[in-house]
């Protein structure tokens, strides 16, 4: 799970990626594009998930549930392998085990496998949290920033990804 790429830019240094706390994030093997909080505080990264199901496929295990880019947005549903289930702290102290799947997270020049637990952001204001394990790549993360990667993006019909109105499941 050590892959990472940078797409390099005339602004872009190699050494370094600058982040804000708050930037638009794209998970395209999901075919979602949404909000996330960047937290140097928490270990892992989150996904919003609720009416999770998991089955075996393949010898495998699989979840499938339900997420959204936002609070207001239809709901997506997605089907994936879990890779492995791991004990959490949640904000409030809470220890919960959760399971945790792998994909691609593009943020900017930033272009990474990622593993994100799931869990049910509902009284969130994102829909995902990134946590340091998901910044092998050196960056550097300015608190009274955002979006330094990518300019907010209002509604869905602001972004292709979002606005499509078919999100399939990756098989």
């Amino acid at each position: 799970m050590n892959e990472t790429l940078i797409k390099k830019s005339p602004a872009t240094k190699s050494s370094e990626i600058r982040l804000g706390a708050k930037e638009w994030v794209q998970l395209p093997e999901l075919n979602l594009t949404l909000r996330a909080k960047v937290d140097t505080g928490a270990k892992t990264s989150s996904l919003h998930a609720i009416n999770l199901h998991t089955f075996e496929q393949d010898q495998q295990l699989w979840v499938e549930f339900d997420t959204w880019v936002a609070p207001d947005e239809e709901l997506i549903h997605l089907r994936l392998p879990v890779i492995t289930q791991r004990h959490v702290r949640s904000s409030n102290g809470v220890l919960q085990e959760r399971l945790v799947i792998e994909t691609w997270l593009v943020i900017g020049p930033l272009q990474q496998k990622v593993q994100l637990t799931l869990a049910d952001r509902s009284r969130m204001k994102y829909s995902m949290l990134l946590g340091r394990s998901a910044m092998r790549h050196p960056v550097i993360v300015e608190p009274s920033r955002s979006y330094i990667q990518s300019a907010p993006i209002h509604s869905s019909s602001d972004h292709p990804s979002i606005a499509s109105s078919q999100h399939t499941s990756v098989p």
